[in-house]
């Protein structure tokens, strides 16, 4: 007999917004940035790859389904790395990145995010990328489809 599939919560726009809400009140009452999906030593094995394989430091970066904006930061920390675009289809995602990109680069933030559906930003720029960073997004959109029976 075959199993019945549930319905994953991480597909569901509402979790997200709701995991972000919630990380947005905790970034406004102690300062904490939230994690880092899939753990520090992941993303920094992405930045190490970027660092041995690529030189350019004008190359464009876009960081699918961005969250709170960790990967990028890292990136112009990191890397100094000036050309750096988060996407995320969460409005809550980009209010929490944005209050963090403001409290720790004020001024001097040049780490754009936006709103929005990866695969239509990327059908229109996707020759401006160097670099498509993902940690998890397209697990989700492969469980959506699943999901819809696509």
């Amino acid at each position: 007999p075959m199993e019945e599939r549930t319905e994953s919560t991480l597909t569901k726009k509402e979790t997200w917004d709701s995991t972000f809400d919630h990380e947005i009140m905790n970034f406004e009452d102690t300062g904490d940035e939230g994690e880092v999906w899939f753990g520090e030593d992941v993303q920094q094995k992405a930045i190490d790859y970027i660092q041995d394989n690529f030189s350019a430091k004008d190359m464009h970066v876009l960081d699918v389904g961005t969250g709170n904006a960790a990967f990028l930061i890292a990136c112009r920390e990191e890397l100094d790395l000036e050309n750096l675009t988060g996407i995320d289809y969460s409005e809550k995602s980009i209010e929490l990145s944005q209050k963090i990109l403001n409290a720790k680069f004020g001024d001097d933030n040049i780490i754009s995010v936006k709103q929005g559906d990866a695969f239509e930003y990327l059908e229109e720029e996707k020759e401006k990328y160097t670099i498509v960073h993902d940690k998890g997004t397209f697990d989700v959109i492969y469980m959506m489809s699943e999901d819809n029976n696509h």
